[in-house]
């Protein structure tokens, strides 16, 4: 069954007349592309970041954690952590969501732009 549907639609696709190059190439298409580049690279680095904060600060809860003289201490210190993570993890999907929604509305106005 999944030979059929997948020759089937080899056939339907090798039937759709092809783009032509210079389709891909004009400047539109071009702002399209560079601006989803520059989009992807923002998100990148802003993931990295985050990552790179996370794992310092684990870092140092553990190095804290290890220092800690008494059961209560170690459970307010634990606490403190967990509650500042949260609070990073929203921040974090607060930026996250932020840089999408200006990729989005980057991608259709560049779309949207005339030759």
């Amino acid at each position: 069954m999944k030979d059929r549907n997948a020759q089937a639609r080899a056939r339907e696709n090798a039937s759709a007349p092809p783009l032509e190059a210079t389709q891909w190439w004009n400047p539109p298409m071009m702002n399209v592309a560079f601006r989803a580049g520059e989009r992807c690279a923002a998100l990148n680095g802003e993931v990295l970041r985050f990552a790179s904060d996370r794992l310092r600060r684990d870092s140092e809860f553990g190095f804290a954690l290890a220092k800690c003289r008494s059961w209560t201490e170690a459970a307010e210190l634990q606490r403190d952590w967990a509650t500042k993570t949260t609070e990073d993890y929203f921040e974090e999907s607060r930026r996250l969501l932020k840089l999408a929604t200006q990729w989005s509305a980057d991608m259709v106005e560049a779309s949207t732009e005339e030759a």
